[in-house]
């Protein structure tokens, strides 16, 4: 149904479009929602801060999902590319330069 350069393809862009929300949030939760931004502001200082109806740890928790999800996308990479990698590695780190590297 879906060939490798498929695969590799959707799974790219998965991650790409994973990252920008992973930084996006990253940079609402510095710029936005820095720390302090909660209720615990000391002395009844009133609401806590929010960004489309959602606090700072909501966000982090958002950030967290994010990561997660990226991490289990670049171990499916890994895994997809494993071959290539292994190839690389022994034509880098191998004893006899005439040794014939993965060739396909």
């Amino acid at each position: 149904m879906f060939g490798k350069s498929k695969i590799n393809f959707w799974l790219a862009a998965v991650m790409f479009a994973d990252l920008l929300f992973l930084a996006l949030i990253g940079l609402i939760m510095h710029y936005v929602l820095p720390p302090g931004s909660g209720l615990h502001q000391g002395l009844g200082s009133g609401e806590a801060k929010t960004f489309l109806m959602l606090g700072r740890h909501d966000w982090g928790a958002a950030h967290w999902v994010l990561a997660v999800i990226f991490l289990a996308l670049l171990l499916v990479h890994l895994l997809l590319h494993w071959r290539w990698i292994w190839c690389q590695y022994r034509a880098i780190f191998r004893k006899n330069p005439e040794e014939s590297s993965c060739e396909q």
